[in-house]
């Protein structure tokens, strides 16, 4: 049973998920997620960095690490 796991780029759908998805609000992180039974084994995942985490070289680093 293989799971692929793609990254989600564009603004589209970061909108799309946080419109009609969960919201899961944490300290460290935010969640959102969509659950979609369409995508045959697919999961999508992004990730996005506000400036509170700090200048670009660290939420570069950040979504690296993730």
């Amino acid at each position: 049973m293989a799971h692929f796991l793609i990254t989600i780029k564009k603004r589209s759908t970061f909108v799309y998920i946080k419109n009609n998805g969960k919201f899961i609000r944490s300290s460290s992180f935010n969640m959102q997620m969509l659950e979609n039974l369409d995508l045959n084994k697919v999961i999508a995942m992004g990730y996005t960095a506000t400036k509170k985490l700090g200048n670009s070289v660290v939420r570069n680093k950040s979504k690296r690490i993730m």
